[in-house]
């Protein structure tokens, strides 16, 4: 993961269903099944801090796309600019 994020550029690492991947993110998920009724998911993305021009060339901006399901986004640390389309 650091020699990801040392690189030249750096590069976004994501965890796709992060719940497999880590117990605690795992808990969560299950946690928010038995609440909701609804399977849920986690992504995890960890984006090196970069200049905003540099961004995207550090592989940091996600093309404009759509999602199929509803979407929450918790920014744990840091600042970036989001752009949400209605």
């Amino acid at each position: 993961i650091t020699s990801a994020l040392y690189a030249r550029p750096p590069r976004t690492i994501s965890f796709n269903t992060a719940g497999s991947l880590f117990a605690g993110v795992g808990s969560l998920c299950l946690a928010a099944l038995d609440g909701l009724g609804y399977p849920v998911n986690v992504n995890v993305y960890i984006t090196p801090q970069v200049h905003e021009a540099e961004a995207e060339e550090c592989g940091q901006v996600v093309p404009l796309h759509t999602d199929r399901q509803d979407v929450i986004v918790v920014q744990a640390r840091g600042k970036k600019r989001w752009k949400i389309y209605g």
